[in-house]
């Protein structure tokens, strides 16, 4: 997806999305064509548990690149928990929030392997939580082209020996760390970014 107001079908075909989200789909609505709750959702965390159930469903039979869950631009007053061999794709960070309205983390990532979380605007983690958290053992994670902004912790922490690769985000206006990584076996690779205020 680009910076548009809508999910680039184009690129989210190419990239292996099978699962798509918008504020405008509905039961009753025309839902560019897709079909209510197979493929298409209204929120991002049904869309993630969809594409979840289609991988337990092929049993170790991925497809190439795992599934891709493309996001319509708008905000969305969501937490969510990606499972592994997904990544979900925002129309852009100008375009598409994710809002935790201070109840946790905005995105966890938990024991998960080949994830990714790109093209969002992450924001209002509780102190508790952080704006992306990457926890027990969970590795080949990709943060990038997002905007993690005034969360009441870490923009971004990863713990339990997990690992990804932080790209292309702002990070700024945080509570706590920029990037935080504690615990022995827990590594981030942090480049391309902009941290400030945090």
């Amino acid at each position: 997806p680009g910076t548009g107001t809508r999910v680039d079908i184009g690129y989210a075909e190419h990239n292996a999305a099978g699962f798509y989200v918008s504020p405008r789909y509905g039961e009753t609505a025309l839902n560019d064509g897709l079909t209510w709750g197979v493929d298409a959702f209204g929120s991002i965390q049904a869309a993630l548990d969809a594409a979840a159930r289609a991988l337990q469903e092929l049993r170790g039979a991925l497809p190439e690149g795992g599934y891709s869950v493309g996001v319509d631009s708008g905000t969305y007053v969501e937490r969510l928990v990606v499972p592994s061999h997904v990544r979900v794709i925002g129309s852009g960070a100008d375009v598409t929030a994710i809002d935790a309205n201070n109840l946790g983390s905005v995105v966890t990532l938990d024991a998960v392997t080949d994830a990714e979380v790109s093209g969002f605007t992450l924001r209002n983690a509780s102190a508790a939580g952080a704006g992306v958290e990457v926890r027990n053992s969970a590795s080949g994670i990709t943060i990038a082209r997002n905007i993690i902004r005034n969360n009441a912790s870490d923009a971004v922490r990863l713990s339990g020996s997990s690992s990804g690769v932080v790209v292309f985000n702002t990070i700024v206006n945080n509570a706590g760390s920029g990037v935080y990584i504690t615990e022995a076996g827990t590594w981030v690779e942090v480049k391309n970014s902009i941290l400030d205020g945090n």
